[in-house]
């Protein structure tokens, strides 16, 4: 599998080349990241961003399939949280720049959706 082409497979793709061991999280969220840096200038899509936390999770979420652990169907697959969400410790800013400085401080979904081990 071309490494510098992992982000373009769809979740399900990614979710069963993860699974089955031909990539890791760790590649995918790389390879993801590296798209993003570079497009991000023109694009602007990102209100937050933060790869070292992507990186950290997809780490966890490799070990986890290493040891065993249970896989929900899209264990390993990176996504993003619109910024109208409040997730705990991230910008919410509902794309109002009066709101720039507004932390979430109620939603902690994807640390959720990581543990079950039915996935989504």
């Amino acid at each position: 599998m071309d490494p510098t082409r992992l982000n373009l497979l769809s979740a399900l793709d990614a979710a069963r080349a993860i699974r089955d061991g031909a990539i890791s999280s760790e590649e995918l969220v790389e390879a993801c990241l590296a798209r993003v840096s570079e497009v991000e200038d023109a694009v602007q899509a990102w209100a937050f961003l933060d790869p070292e936390h992507a990186r950290a999770q997809a780490r966890m979420l490799d070990l986890a399939r290493k040891e065993g652990r249970p896989q929900g169907p899209l264990h390993g697959v990176p996504f993003t949280v619109k910024e109208n969400i409040d997730l705990a410790g991230t910008p919410t800013t509902q794309g109002v720049r009066a709101l720039a400085a507004r932390a979430g401080e109620h939603f902690d979904l994807p640390w959720e959706f990581i543990d079950l081990p039915s996935g989504l």
